[in-house]
């Protein structure tokens, strides 16, 4: 079940809980963030054959939740979720090391997935440095495409060769995750499935109009399909998998957040 809450009422718990230390305050946050958890274990392993695996890597990603907003300070880190996302990482990574429960495979994977972070910050590093852009340049999400291995490399693969221009996300998505939305001037990284990091994008626009309104003169820049029901049949799909896992529901007249972006960074 997702649980949901206004930027209001995360800051206001925020207050609440850096104030007071207020108990209840805090296991609001936490129960709003656990997303992070889930999807930081589904980057490790998006199959779990050993339930156990899957309960040790969520718990262990709740102590770093935890310690996130223990010792979180806004004036110092800007974004709780890549603030989080390192600890949540961080705790993973030691604890499975440390006290060798994880077995050799699932270990390896942890550590693979522990080794992108840094790849990642490595690489943003070198776009600043290549676009001679300011330090404090700050990237808004780091992120792979669909649901599957597949589909994730495959839509890369258009990004990099200047087929795929434009992405589609729901905005109940959004609304849900509570992440905001998509500005004209933002910079995302592209990673592929295993999470490395391939391309900075910059969003170019931002256009919100029901699912059922969308005609192919707008979807065609997504590149991935040669006709209008191809691309609603595929996105149908996608956007009724991504409820179940958020808390929405697909419907014909749900609210699309279509946004065209150019590759401004590869390797």
């Amino acid at each position: 079940m997702s649980y949901k809450l206004s930027t209001v009422e995360i800051d206001n718990l925020w207050k609440l809980f850096k104030d007071n230390r207020d108990i209840d305050a805090k296991n609001e946050l936490l129960l709003h963030y656990n997303y992070l958890v889930k999807w930081i274990v589904s980057r490790i392993e998006p199959q779990f054959s050993n339930r156990a695996d899957y309960d040790d890597l969520v718990c262990c990603g709740m102590i770093g939740l935890t310690n996130a907003v223990d010792t979180y300070d806004k004036e110092q880190y800007s974004k709780f979720d890549e603030y989080a996302a390192k600890l949540i990482r961080d705790e993973i990574h030691d604890n499975s090391r440390l006290k060798d429960w994880a077995s050799p495979d699932l270990r390896e994977k942890i550590n693979d997935f522990y080794a992108n972070g840094f790849c990642v910050h490595e690489f943003w590093q070198e776009f600043l440095s290549s676009g001679n852009l300011d330090a404090s340049t700050e990237y808004i999400e780091c992120f792979h495409f669909e649901l599957t291995e597949e589909w994730a490399n495959k839509l890369l693969a258009l990004v990099l060769e200047g087929k795929k221009k434009a992405t589609a996300g729901s905005l109940h998505y959004f609304e849900k995750t509570s992440e905001r939305l998509p500005r004209v001037g933002d910079y995302s990284i592209v990673t592929d499935w295993d999470g490395n990091p391939r391309c900075v994008i910059k969003t170019t626009a931002v256009t919100i109009l029901p699912f059922n309104e969308i005609t192919f003169d707008i979807c065609k820049r997504e590149g991935e399909d040669e006709t209008l029901e191809s691309w609603q049949e595929g996105h149908r799909h996608f956007f009724t998998e991504d409820g179940k896992e958020v808390g929405y529901e697909f419907s014909e007249t749900m609210p699309v957040v279509f946004e065209d972006f150019e590759v401004v960074y590869r390797r």
